[in-house]
């Protein structure tokens, strides 16, 4: 079930990951929408509304038995890994991150574009981190996406033109907005009465954004920030989408402010001051559900 791009010389991308959190919410608006790209999409098991099946952890001769010709693929996209959860493996994540790696090297596929995470960054300052800042993750799933970003380091040397995206908070795929029940969710109130603020991006904002980089011909920096422009006060999001909220008093002041700085994306792919808006971040999400 390609997705018809009406470019004739379109690029062919192999999502890995297409069923994931941040993969469900792309997949319909590609599928929909005019594309710069053709996008094939993986899954890990039989399911005849994915292209390929196949898992990247076995290697990459499932995957090349497949191929015959020349490389059918000019990049991928790798969004797959393991999220915060209860009882899971990080580890896997660097290991998921070499077996495509591997495979992409093998069957002669040249860029890869990887979905690493914000939370690379930890969080010891208040200003927006940029991709010259250093990265001193404190939570398990930050230092799980740092080691898959070194692991890049490696098949760099190999010839593959890969490049890390640090994506930050994606509406949809994230806590404030997926862990929604008929509790009112808490926010935490900090010494200036405000919660915290983050960077977001919508889904068809990330959707656009992805389908421009992996159309650029040129190599890609090796570090790139993914979020809007401008960040959000979270409590802005909530009262967008009309969910019930209270704040709760924490006590230290660590972790109100953690924001991108996303001069370098900005650069690469030009966004309207819309797309950092609470209201429009909030459309995109709740627009979703319209192309599925």
């Amino acid at each position: 079930m390609f997705n018809q791009s009406e470019n004739p010389g379109a690029n062919r991308v192999l999502v890995v990951g297409a069923t994931g959190r941040i993969g469900t919410l792309l997949r319909p608006f590609w599928q929909n929408t005019k594309t710069n790209n053709e996008y094939v999409y993986q899954t890990r098991t039989a399911n005849p509304d994915y292209d390929i099946t196949w898992s990247p952890l076995e290697g990459s001769a499932p995957f090349k038995r497949n191929l015959s010709g020349p490389p059918p693929y000019s990049a991928i996209l790798l969004l797959a890994g393991v999220v915060p959860g209860s009882n899971v493996d990080f580890s896997l994540n660097a290991a998921l991150a070499n077996a495509v790696l591997a495979t992409a090297c093998k069957v002669a596929i040249p860029r890869v574009l990887l979905a690493s995470s914000s939370a690379v960054y930890g969080s010891y300052k208040n200003q927006p981190y940029s991709e010259l800042d250093s990265v001193k993750p404190s939570e398990p799933y930050g230092k799980a996406k740092l080691e898959m970003e070194q692991i890049c380091d490696r098949w760099r040397l190999e010839g593959l033109d890969i490049s890390c995206l640090r994506i930050g908070n994606v509406a949809g795929a994230d806590a404030l907005l997926t862990n929604i029940d008929n509790k009112p969710i808490l926010l935490d109130c900090f010494e200036n009465g405000r919660g915290p603020t983050r960077s977001y991006i919508g889904p068809l904002s990330l959707a656009q954004t992805l389908d421009s980089l992996l159309s650029l011909s040129e190599p890609l920096p090796e570090i790139i920030n993914v979020a809007a422009p401008h960040p959000v006060e979270m409590e802005s999001l909530l009262e967008a989408a009309s969910i019930d909220w209270r704040y709760r008093k924490v006590s230290h002041n660590t972790g109100q402010t953690i924001t991108l700085d996303c001069a370098r994306l900005k650069a690469l792919r030009p966004f309207s001051e819309q797309e950092s808006t609470a209201r429009e971040i909030i459309r995109q999400w709740r627009s979703v559900k319209d192309f599925r």
